[in-house]
């Protein structure tokens, strides 16, 4: 009988943030087509325990994402 249990994927680069009560977990992987994604998840710690959010930004959208970032983290520096 063939073993058909699905396996977690591993994450080809991971970076953790830690801020307070909140963790983010940023996740380089691969889908199965073979096309990189960045998997953006967020998690918060509640009364009753953990609060978990992710988002997903596409290989094709990716350096626009990183971009946008990195405009905002200027915005912010200029702010100040």
């Amino acid at each position: 009988m063939e073993n058909t249990t699905k396996t977690r994927k591993e994450s080809l680069h991971k970076e953790i943030v830690r801020s307070g009560n909140l963790t983010y977990f940023l996740d380089l992987r691969e889908s199965e087509k073979g096309k990189l994604y960045l998997k953006i998840s967020e998690s918060r710690k509640k009364d009753e325990g953990y609060e978990y959010s992710s988002i997903f930004v596409f290989e094709n959208s990716l350096d626009a994402f990183a971009e946008a970032v990195q405009k905002i983290c200027a915005a912010r520096s200029n702010a100040a």
